[in-house]
């Protein structure tokens, strides 16, 4: 229970106070009995507030939260559009026997949603049953959670209030605007560009071996399975089979997902922007009937979507690319394993009041009852897999295990910080060891999309070594590197401070990105630099 004055209140107090403290200097009964007046009225007041104060500190107040009726969706998971406004209807059920006046609600939502201020109930009678709307957007995709609300009371005239939190946990999934995302200027001809540019044309043999259209001297970058022998000798000079061909386009995204793609003015701005990007692009595919994958990586290969061109293909894309905020593994995460314990420890004993920092085996170290803890958490796992599960959370992971206390808080919607370092010369490792798997698997020859900021990267052997193997194997890359101080704005009012650091960091990070592109434009990659706002590749770039 948090009891305390409201504005009204406090002056009645004040004015109590004062009629008091001038009857007693000026030695006057009456005036001293008129400031007591307002002081009982305040501990009468209090008195009318402690029943629904008590009810709520019980939790006889139960919330829930669902899509309005006629909504084709799960009772705790639901999804829609990011930017579009979402209504919720929240019902309020009282099982206590007392009535609570102003009654009013405050929700505790994820970082970067947008909520309406919603009207206060007024009065919410003894055991009753009501329900009101509120409005909540998200500007952005991803998997977004309501965990609880800060409930208001007050007594009938307005002098005294209580607050008190009750858990509310509801889970949605906002999905990127395909199909909707461009700006007002992109015409859809720019959007044809973007797939004749990017999707770029690969030839592939079909029956290889037996439709031979025709013999013709060996080209630079043939294969050598192509090679007439036979011919090349009576020639002597290399000699090539032609094969009859078809035309597809076949394409794979890698994206980088690490802390560095995370950043901007806005925490996650580049990771978001990207997110739109390819999610345009692969909605674009699919609707020509193109064959699109997907690879996302930090310092490992973290997810590999193979390649395919259905709607549910799509989904899939989808739904990894708005997982990408949820990430819970113990290497890209910030917190350890002790860490995380003493994290979840402390969000269930605001949520659940549940404390597991009692009794006895406490772990010297961090203070938790882990036993008890591992066999609370096995017991409810079940239940919240069943109400929260969401292919969102897994999709295409190469290594989608985690702990339990891990999957409990992914399942919550409760955000684990990802690593807020990147560990230099670490980067590289996970965009080679995906390139390298294209490299080598199988004889489709794909154009390889590397979208990531570049920044970090130090072995540049290493990623050499991989793009010379997919040159090798047929495979053509194209790396979109979003600048990274392009997503931080000129503020006009900004403090001449602010724009030197922000000059120098500009020019820094120039010279580093451009060292790395140099070296990349020399092995044959296509380098294009992205700014907020932009498409893959804009129109005439």
């Amino acid at each position: 229970m948090n009891p305390f004055l409201t504005a009204r209140g406090k002056w009645m107090l004040g004015l109590g106070l004062l009629y008091c403290m001038v009857g007693v200097l000026a030695r006057e009964p009456l005036v001293v009995l008129l400031g007591q007046i307002p002081i009982v009225l305040l501990a009468v007041s209090a008195l009318l507030c402690l029943p629904g104060a008590m009810a709520l500190d019980r939790r006889l107040v139960r919330l829930r939260l669902s899509p309005p009726e006629g909504a084709a969706t799960r009772q705790t998971r639901s999804s829609h559009v990011a930017g579009h406004a979402l209504e919720l209807d929240l019902e309020i059920v009282n099982l206590a026997p007392v009535a609570m006046h102003g009654f009013r609600t405050l929700p505790f939502v994820s970082a970067g949603l947008n909520v309406e201020p919603a009207e206060p109930i007024g009065r919410l009678g003894q055991v009753s049953r009501t329900q009101a709307r509120f409005r909540l957007s998200c500007p952005q995709a991803g998997r977004q959670s309501v965990q609880g609300f800060d409930v208001v009371i007050c007594d009938p005239i307005g002098l005294v209030q209580n607050i008190d939190y009750l858990p509310c946990v509801h889970v949605f999934e906002a999905y990127p605007a395909v199909g909707r995302m461009r700006r007002l200027r992109t015409r859809r001809r720019d959007v044809a560009h973007v797939l004749e540019r990017v999707g770029q044309t690969v030839r592939q043999p079909v029956n290889s071996g037996t439709d031979i259209r025709e013999l013709r001297d060996y080209a630079p970058g043939d294969p050598l399975r192509s090679v007439a022998w036979k011919a090349t000798a009576r020639a002597r000079k290399l000699v090539a089979r032609d094969y009859e061909q078809e035309v597809s386009k076949s394409t794979y995204a890698l994206v980088d997902i690490s802390s560095t793609m995370r950043g901007g003015q806005r925490s996650g701005q580049k990771l978001e922007h990207v997110i739109a990007l390819v999610s345009e692009l692969a909605e674009n595919y699919v609707r020509e009937r193109q064959h699109i994958g997907l690879m996302t990586f930090d310092e490992r290969l973290y997810a590999h979507l193979p390649t395919g061109n259905s709607t549910a293909h799509l989904r899939r894309i989808l739904n990894h690319l708005i997982g990408l905020q949820t990430v819970a593994s113990a290497d890209l995460t910030e917190f350890d394993d002790a860490e995380l314990e003493q994290f979840l420890v402390d969000y269930l004993l605001v949520q659940e009041r549940l404390d597991f920092r009692k009794g006895g085996q406490l772990d010297p170290t961090t203070g938790i009852n882990q036993a008890l803890l591992e066999r609370w958490l096995q017991s409810v796992l079940p239940a919240e897999e069943a109400r929260l599960a969401s292919p969102v959370l897994n999709e295409a992971l190469v290594n989608p295990t985690l702990s339990p206390a891990r999957r409990f808080l992914q399942l919550r919607g409760v955000h684990i910080p990802y690593r807020a370092e990147a560990r230099l010369g670490m980067k590289e490792r996970g965009l080679a060891e995906a390139i390298e798997q294209l490299a080598r698997s199988g004889r489709e020859r794909h154009q390889i999309l590397v979208v990531s900021d570049l920044c970090g990267i130090m072995n540049l052997e290493l990623l050499t070594r991989a793009i010379k193997l997919a040159h090798l194997k047929g495979h053509r890359l194209k790396f979109v590197v979003p600048f990274t101080p392009a997503y931080y704005d000129e503020h006009e009012q900004a403090g001449a401070r602010y724009q030197v650091v922000r000059e120098l960091f500009t020019t820094a990070e120039t010279e580093e990105r451009m060292r790395v592109v140099r070296r990349l434009q020399s092995l044959g990659a296509n380098v294009k630099l992205l700014k907020p706002g932009q498409l893959v590749l804009d129109h005439g770039a």
